[in-house]
């Protein structure tokens, strides 16, 4: 049973992301012909390829804590926090029940018993911090820059995301289905810190961290590298196991999700825009025409050099 499960929801994530993304290849200046133009394909261990500075994973906090804040309240994404608000209400009214049937078929099914326990190590940051350490242990011994890129953000948006899904949880103080004392948890805004920290499961269920940690990091890794097609639908697959998974173990309720999944995606876009944002500076600098001609002067010669941008 649990092995078609994922079969069946990994198949779904397929056919809804198939066809999604398309091969994007960086271009980078060469000279040809005394112009600076573009080598299409370089290979990714070229010195041109923008790596955050090792410190960035921690400077860059505030600025993308920042970020995700200011743009959630722009034009463009009103309508996008609209649809997550309409979408969290909607599953808070029926997460009672939602979170009873998950539970009655997990109980009912002795082949999935242990399945939440291990689908919640998907989402702990633990195994991000991992994934972006092995990435960057890979760019650094094999001098792969944008591998190094990878590992660096990831562990950027991992730690930027933590702290503010942090700061929510103890905003909304809501109950998980663990310490549910009504249907679908009470939330108790601005909990005491000394009351959260004895008992966090009464306090930390809304938004979910174990999701967003997960989102961040599918994202920064697609962005990175969006010439590779099943990195999402992979990802994506994986998170909607971790989703259920935590239902199951009364971590979470399903309407602790969709803000979870936002922000997840947010802080990933946000890091990961420092990337199109120097490959623009590069283009710009691809305007620039190099020609020399010979000069003749009474008193001798020389060559000229102009330059155009």
């Amino acid at each position: 049973m649990l092995i078609r499960i994922i079969i069946l929801i990994v198949l779904i994530n397929c056919l809804v992301f198939s066809q999604s993304d398309q091969s994007v290849y960086n271009t980078e200046p060469g000279i040809i012909n005394n112009k600076i133009g573009s080598l299409q394909n370089p290979s990714p261990d070229i010195d041109y390829v923008y790596v955050p500075r090792w410190h960035e994973f921690v400077t860059n906090t505030p600025s993308n804590m920042f970020g995700v804040i200011s743009n959630s309240f722009t034009s463009e994404n009103l309508h996008v926090l609209g649809y997550i608000s309409t979408l969290t209400t909607a599953l808070v009214i029926t997460d009672p029940q939602t979170h009873s049937a998950v539970k009655t078929f997990f109980r009912n099914n002795k082949s999935l018993k242990n399945f939440g326990k291990y689908a919640v190590y998907m989402g702990d940051a633990k195994v991000e911090f991992g994934i972006g350490g092995l990435f960057a242990l890979y760019g650094g011994v094999f001098g792969d820059n944008l591998a190094l890129r990878t590992g660096l953000q990831c562990t950027e948006a991992v730690i930027s995301n933590g702290i503010m899904v942090q700061l929510l949880k103890r905003i909304t103080g809501r109950e998980s289905p663990l310490k549910a004392s009504s249907g679908s948890g009470i939330w108790q805004f601005f909990p005491n810190v000394t009351k959260y920290q004895k008992n966090q499961p009464q306090y930390y269920s809304f938004p979910s961290g174990h999701l967003s940690t997960a989102m961040a990091a599918v994202t920064v890794i697609s962005e990175n590298y969006p010439e590779s097609n099943y990195i999402k639908p992979v990802g994506y697959s994986l998170m909607g196991i971790l989703g259920v998974g935590l239902v199951a173990k009364d971590m979470h309720w399903f309407s602790d999700f969709p803000l979870a999944c936002g922000l997840g995606y947010e802080f990933g876009k946000i890091i990961t825009a420092r990337n199109i944002s120097v490959q623009e500076s590069k283009e710009t600098y691809n305007n620039l025409n190099v020609s020399f001609m010979p000069v003749f002067l009474t008193k001798g010669g020389g060559i000229d050099m102009l330059m155009s941008f």
